[in-house]
């Protein structure tokens, strides 16, 4: 007996053999293998394209590390490139950081230092990666790395990045591809720092880092002119006051009254204001409660700004 396609039925009234043996294989799902430490993903999840250019990333890698020991670092160079680049106020004011942790307040080096570092001292390759995102999972899976292309120091750093950010009201959940990507950038960049300063030398760190302070305390670029301290005095106090700080916040945070602040003070008040505008730390974390009255916080905005405004 036939059926209308010309196909033998089963004379039991079951499916044939190879149907039961297709129905009956269910393969079970395979969890995604991780990456070993320090590659980069070959799946070719984006087609030919990912193929191409991850062939075109290795073939620039090698060619970077083949160059390195043709052409090593000059270090005598590269230290009086970093003294000049730090020299300058522009990065001078973007080379700290501070941030509140647990009732105590962290300082160090930012990323931007850390960049400008790797680029004085050269044959240096770094960056940050996304390896997988999980949009179910509600994560990312990313890498930072640096790699001394010379000496083939490298290090490297796997995380998982969640797609929250935390806000006032709670944790919130990103859904935008702009969202992501900034959430993804400004947590693989604290890993990358970490990357960076683990591969340059310590001493060239710190003489960075004791240059970028200098030039904070004189207020302008080497060479430069440098304005009055009263007059960075008053301005700082005018900065800070558009913000809602008194006087009384900012001598407390720098254990001085006005009247005794030098170079030193104004230039942690400059890393503090700078931490502020990257929203690294909230102003109450910054400045400790001092009781003020709004009409307060408006003269004592007005008077830093005609003290300012009679030195120029």
């Amino acid at each position: 007996m036939s059926n209308n396609n010309g196909h033998a039925a089963s004379t039991n009234g079951t499916a044939p053999a190879a149907e039961q043996a297709a129905v009956a294989y269910r393969p079970e799902p395979q969890p995604t293998p991780r990456l070993p430490e320090g590659t980069l993903p070959t799946n070719p999840v984006g087609g030919q394209a990912t193929l191409i250019e991850q062939s075109r990333a290795q073939q620039q890698v090698n060619v970077q590390a083949m160059l390195a020991r043709q052409f090593p670092r000059d270090i005598e160079h590269a230290k009086n490139l970093a003294r000049e680049t730090c020299e300058t106020l522009v990065v001078a004011e973007r080379a700290f950081f501070e941030f509140k942790r647990s009732g105590s307040r962290i300082h160090g080096e930012t990323i931007h230092l850390a960049r400008e570092l790797a680029r004085c001292w050269g044959n240096l390759d770094y960056g940050i990666a996304e390896l997988v995102r999980d949009d179910k999972a509600g994560h990312s899976e990313m890498m930072a790395w640096a790699w001394d292309l010379e000496t083939n120091a490298r290090v490297s750093n796997i995380f998982i990045a969640p797609h929250i950010r935390d806000t006032s009201n709670g944790p919130k959940e990103l859904a935008s591809t702009r969202d992501l990507y900034e959430n993804n950038a400004n947590l693989g960049a604290r890993r990358l720092r970490e990357c960076i300063f683990n591969v340059l030398p310590k001493w060239f760190i710190q003489a960075a880092a004791n240059e970028c302070r200098t030039t904070i305390q004189r207020g302008a670029d080497a060479g430069k002119a440098e304005k009055p301290l009263l007059e960075r005095i008053n301005g700082c106090v005018a900065t800070f006051a558009k913000l809602g700080v008194t006087v009384e916040q900012l001598e407390a945070k720098v254990s001085k009254p006005k009247s005794q602040w030098g170079p030193e003070e104004i230039a942690d008040l400059g890393v503090t204001f700078t931490s502020l505008k990257n929203k690294e730390i909230t102003k109450e974390e910054a400045f400790e409660d001092v009781s003020t009255t709004e009409a307060e916080i408006l003269a004592q905005a007005a008077d830093a700004e005609r003290e300012r405004s009679g030195q120029q």
